[in-house]
């Protein structure tokens, strides 16, 4: 059996009722059930329209009206024209029209209340209260917490709602999104918020910082889709000035990589002798920053340079030999 992590210890206790309550009395000095509005949630699953009143009670009745409060003039003008229905689709006849389904309709519900209400905040606040299964608050703190890779506004809400329901099944044994959303709230604010206890604060943050998942996570979410964009040459030298040790590496293995490939394979040292400049250019720019760094003496740098070109031409001769053997 595996044992649970310090970090999903402490977010199963911030899941639980008693801690999203503390968080609330050390917000706003009072507590919120979002339950005491069931009634309302219920109604505008069944399909009844959303109005502006429905707005102003989960702004004066939640704790999003902490963070996002809602004039009492705000009228969206959407809603004065329109009837705007948060039912869902009912179910198809197979599993895969059921879930085609869902997700039309969840992009599409999330694309027209943005449209109406002008606020993705507040689009995902009313879809979490009507359906937390599958939608959380938008929220600067859940941002910084996930790392959602960039995307059109959208399409970063649902990746974001995708994202919770990973950290969910993973750290609360496959809690809905929207209490998955609550309990990483809670985290932020006794972690990171400003009325966080002293005594606690840097252990939930090492916690954090400290979780293997959480670490695995947010390399594949900030790494991966930036690394799979370019070559290993140029993932080393984005590298330079944060870890020069592994960016001579990357580039070694790399160039080490190259060169075989060249001397073996005919076909890829023509594409080099094509390209050469520009790969020259990429070791050159790589050394320079790193003798830099090193504080190396102009003579050394130029004694490397001199190497990169020596490289060059051991593979001409290289080739020439290929050449005359035929």
């Amino acid at each position: 059996m595996d044992i649970p992590s310090e970090f999903k210890i402490i977010l199963q206790q911030c899941a639980t009722e008693e801690w999203y309550s503390k968080a609330c009395e050390m917000l706003s000095n009072r507590t919120y059930n979002l339950r005491e509005l069931e009634r309302l949630w219920r109604e505008l699953r069944a399909g009844r329209p959303l109005r502006a009143n429905d707005l102003e009670q989960i702004s004066d009745k939640t704790h999003f009206g902490e963070f996002w409060k809602i004039p009492k003039t705000f009228v969206p003008e959407g809603l004065t024209k329109k009837e705007i229905s948060l039912r869902r689709p009912d179910c198809g006849s197979s599993k895969a029209e059921d879930v085609k389904r869902w997700k039309a309709w969840r992009r599409s519900i999330v694309d027209r209340l943005f449209h109406e209400l002008g606020s993705l905040d507040l689009t995902s606040i009313v879809l979490r209260c009507v359906h937390p299964e599958c939608f959380g608050v938008y929220s600067p703190p859940l941002l910084c917490l996930l790392q959602v890779p960039i995307a059109e506004p959208v399409l970063h809400y649902l990746a974001y709602c995708d994202e919770l329901d990973v950290w969910g099944q993973y750290f609360l044994a496959k809690r809905s999104v929207g209490e998955t959303d609550r309990a990483l709230w809670v985290f932020y604010e006794l972690a990171y918020g400003p009325h966080a206890d002293p005594k606690s604060r840097d252990e939930y943050q090492k916690a954090f910082r400290d979780d293997p998942w959480v670490q695995k996570r947010h390399a594949d979410n900030l790494l991966g889709p930036f690394f799979r964009q370019y070559t290993p040459l140029k993932q080393a030298g984005f590298l330079l000035g944060i870890d020069d040790n592994l960016a001579g590496k990357i580039a070694g293995c790399e160039f080490e990589n190259c060169l075989k490939s060249l001397v073996n394979d005919e076909r890829d040292f023509k594409i080099w002798r094509e390209n050469r400049q520009d790969l020259k250019g990429d070791l050159v720019d790589l050394i320079e920053h790193v003798a830099e760094q090193r504080a190396a003496e102009p003579r050394r740098r130029s004694l490397i340079r001199f190497d990169v070109v020596g490289i060059e031409q051991f593979m001409e001769r290289a080739y020439k030999k290929r050449r005359s053997r035929k």
